[in-house]
C-alpha cells in the first residue's frame, strides 16, 4: 500500500508565532505592566507603562536592568527570570515555524509518488470533495457529502460476505430517505426489507415479494405492452437449464411470446398472470394455433415434426411453474393494491409511495430471479423511453444489494449511460467481481464497471476478483530515497519504480471489520476504501449504521404451502420429460433430434434455422 504523503502544514507554523506573540503579551501585562516592586528599603516602586515597554524590549534589556539597580531593588534574579517567561512564548512559535519551514522546502520525502494512485485517510476524501464544483447533494458517511452531479454517476459497493456491504450502503439509504427521493430497493436478504429506512414507522411503501402477505400485486399488463417487453418475460419465465435441450428451451420461449402477443391484442391491460398461465397451459394444437397468428416467428417450430412439438410443449410445463406461482400468488382476486413500474416512473412517483421495495425469497430463488430481472429489465426499458424527459432535479435511486446473483440483466449497461441524464442513480452491491464476469463475460462488465462513478471497497477475499479490483487503479511511479552504488562508483540517491498503490493482499488483510474488543474499544465500524472521488484513494473508517428495523422481515403468505405441493409435482414432471426427450418412441437412430447447432434465436427474439 502505497500511503499518501500530504506536504508538511506550514499555516499552524504562522499561528504558532501569533499565539506565542499573544502569550507574551499576556504575560506582560501580568509580571511587569502597572506593578509594583518592593525595594530594599522598603519603599514601592511603581513601575508604569513606558517603563513595563522598556523591559519587554529585548534591545532595552540591560536599561530595564540598570532601572531596578538605580532604585534598589535587591532581586535582580526574580526581573530576569519573568523577562524570560515574557520572550519564551515568542521564541517557541519563530522555532516552530523555523522548523517547519525547513522540512517544507529543504527536505525530500523518504517515498515520493511521481504519478498515480496513493491511498490517504478521510482528510484527503473531504478534500478532494470540497474541490468538486457544483451543489452539494446527499451525504454518504458522516463527515463526506457529494455533489449532485457525482450522486447520478452511480455506485459500487464491492466486498466478501460480511464485510459491511449493507452497512454502507444503508448510510446512504438513509440521506436519500430523509431528502424525500424515490428509491427501488432489491432487497436480497430479509434484513434488508427490515432495515430499510423510513422517516416514519408508520410510512407507506410498496412491497412486491410473492411470498410475503403484505405484497401489492405487480400488475403485468400494464408494463408489457409492446413485443420486446414480451420476449424479455418469456425469456426469464423460460431460462436455460443445465440439461436441457436448446431447441426445446428456445422454441418454448416463442411459444410463451405467442400468447403474451394474443393477451396483449385482445385484452389490452386487462389481463393478469392468471391469464397468462391458462394461455400457456392450453392444449398442444390450440398452442400451435395461436402462436402461428400472433407470433409468426414461432411457425418454423411448430410446423416440424409432431415430436418436437410434443418436447416444446414438455418444456413449457416444466419451466412454468414460477408462472403458476406467480398466478397463485398475484391473483387478481384478491383484495391487493397494484403496482406498475412505468406509472411509478413516468408519473414521478405521484400515484405511489417514494419506496418500491422487491424482496427475493430463499426458498423460491428461482422465482424470484425470474421476476425480478424482467421487473428491472422493464425498469431500464421506462428510464430509456422517450417519455421520461431528462432532468437535473429529478432523483430515483436503485438499490441493487447482491446484484449479480440475480440473472442476467440486459440492459444493466443501457440504465448506466442513459439514467444519468434523467437523475437515475444505481447503487450496486456486489460480493465478487468473479459473478459478475460470469454473468456479463469480462470484457462486458469492465466496460460498464468502468462507467461506474464511486467504487466503495470493503474486505475482499483473495482471488482473481480481488486483482481485477487491484488493476483497477493501474500502477503507481514512486521514487525512494535510497542510496544505492553505480557503475562509475557514485551513489545514486535515487530508485524509482513503479507498484499497484493498493495490492489484491492489501484488500484482504488492511480492510477490516472493527467490533470494539475490550482493548480497543474507540475503534469501532468498518474500512472501507473510496475510489473515484479524486487522484488520492482514501481508506476510511465507517461508523456502523443503526440497527433499527422499520417493518417485520417477512410475514408468511397463506398460498406457500400451495407451492410447495406444486415445486414437488414439477420435479417429477421435469425428471419424466427429461426421459422422455432422450428415448423418443418410434425414433430410428438415423433420427436428428433438434439441437442448438441447427437454430437460433436472434437479436429480435425469433427462431430461425443457421445457414449450412
Amino acid at each position: 500500500m502505497i500511503v499518501h504523503r500530504r506536504p508538511t502544514p506550514i499555516a499552524w507554523s504562522f499561528g504558532a508565532i501569533v499565539l506565542g506573540l499573544g502569550l507574551s503579551v499576556a504575560l506582560w501585562f501580568y509580571l511587569f505592566n502597572d506593578t509594583y516592586w518592593r525595594l530594599a528599603s522598603g519603599a514601592i516602586m511603581h513601575l508604569t507603562t513606558d517603563y513595563a515597554v522598556m523591559c519587554l524590549d529585548p534591545r532595552s534589556f540591560f536599561e530595564c536592568r540598570r532601572l531596578f539597580e538605580f532604585n534598589g531593588y535587591p532581586d535582580l534574579e526574580k526581573v530576569h527570570a519573568r523577562q524570560a517567561f515574557v520572550i519564551a512564548p515568542t521564541i517557541v512559535g519563530l522555532g516552530c515555524f523555523l522548523v517547519t519551514f525547513y522540512l517544507r522546502v529543504f527536505t525530500t520525502p523518504y517515498l515520493m509518488v511521481l504519478s498515480g494512485f496513493s491511498v490517504g485517510d478521510f482528510e484527503d476524501l473531504k478534500r478532494q470533495a470540497k474541490a468538486e464544483t457544483g451543489p452539494k447533494g446527499v451525504e454518504w458517511f458522516p463527515g463526506w457529502r457529494m455533489t449532485t452531479a457525482r450522486e447520478v454517476q452511480s455506485h459500487a459497493i464491492v466486498g466478501a460476505s460480511g464485510s459491511g456491504k449493507t452497512n454502507a450502503l444503508l448510510h446512504l439509504a438513509h440521506s436519500v430517505v430523509k431528502r424525500g427521493d424515490r428509491s427501488i430497493v432489491y432487497a436480497y436478504k430479509p434484513d434488508m426489507v427490515a432495515r430499510f429506512p423510513a422517516m416514519d414507522p408508520d410510512e407507506p411503501y410498496v412491497l412486491l415479494a410473492p411470498h410475503d402477505a403484505r405484497s401489492w400485486r405487480w400488475d403485468i399488463a400494464r408494463d408489457v405492452q409492446d413485443e420486446a417487453s414480451a420476449i424479455r418475460l418469456s425469456a426469464h419465465l423460460v431460462p436455460d437449464r443445465d440439461g436441457d435441450i436448446p431447441f426445446f428451451t428456445q422454441t418454448a420461449r416463442a411459444v410463451c411470446t405467442g400468447m403474451i402477443m394474443r393477451l396483449m391484442r385482445d385484452r389490452g391491460t386487462e389481463w393478469s398472470w392468471a391469464d397468462l398461465n391458462r394461455e400457456v397451459t392450453q392444449p398442444l394444437d390450440v398452442l400451435v394455433t395461436v402462436a402461428k397468428q400472433y407470433y409468426p416467428e414461432a411457425e418454423a417450430f411448430l410446423s416440424a415434426d409432431p415430436r418436437q412439438s410434443e418436447g416444446t410443449r414438455g418444456t413449457l410445463l416444466a419451466h412454468l411453474l414460477n408462472l403458476k406461482l406467480l398466478s397463485i400468488a398475484w391473483n387478481d382476486s384478491k383484495d391487493r393494491p397494484v403496482f406498475s413500474i412505468r406509472e411509478f416512473i413516468f408519473d414521478e412517483g405521484k400515484s405511489y409511495p417514494k419506496t418500491v421495495i422487491i424482496a427475493r425469497s430463499g426458498d423460491h430463488d428461482e422465482l424470484s430471479g425470474a421476476w425480478i430481472s424482467t421487473f428491472v429489465e422493464m425498469a431500464s426499458d421506462a428510464v430509456q423511453s422517450n417519455y421520461l424527459s431528462e432532468s437535473s432535479t429529478r432523483r430515483l435511486w436503485f438499490f441493487l444489494d447482491e446484484f449479480p446473483r440475480l440473472p442476467k440483466v440486459e440492459k444493466v449497461d443501457d440504465l448506466l449511460m442513459t439514467g444519468r441524464a434523467k437523475g437515475v442513480a444505481l447503487v450496486f452491491g456486489i460480493q465478487s467481481l468473479e459473478q459478475v464476469a460470469k454473468h456479463y463475460g469480462r470484457e462486458s462488465y469492465k466496460a460498464w464497471f468502468s462507467t461506474i462513478g464511486t467504487k466503495i471497497c470493503c474486505q475482499t477475499q483473495p482471488g482473481e476478483g480481488a486483482h481485477d479490483l487491484a488493476s483497477m487503479f493501474g500502477k503507481t511511479r514512486i521514487r525512494e530515497k535510497k542510496m544505492t552504488p553505480t557503475a562509475t562508483g557514485s551513489y545514486d540517491a535515487g530508485n524509482e519504480r513503479e507498484e499497484e498503490p493498493f495490492t489484491a493482499f492489501d484488500f484482504a488483510t488492511n480492510l477490516n471489520v472493527h467490533r470494539g474488543m475490550w482493548h480497543k474499544m474507540s475503534k469501532t465500524g468498518i474500512d472501507v476504501l473510496v475510489t473515484g472521488v479524486g487522484p488520492v484513494l482514501c481508506k476510511i473508517l465507517v461508523p456502523f449504521v443503526s440497527e433499527e428495523t422499520y417493518r417485520a422481515d417477512w410475514e408468511p403468505a397463506d398460498w406457500l404451502e400451495e407451492g410447495r405441493q406444486l415445486m414437488r409435482e414439477r420435479e417429477t414432471t421435469v425428471a419424466n420429460f427429461k426421459q422422455q426427450s432422450t428415448t423418443v418412441p418410434g425414433a430410428k437412430e438415423t433420427d436428428d433430434l433438434p439441437s442448438a447447432d441447427r437454430w437460433i434465436i436472434d437479436e429480435t427474439g425469433t427462431p430461425r434455422r443457421k445457414s449450412a
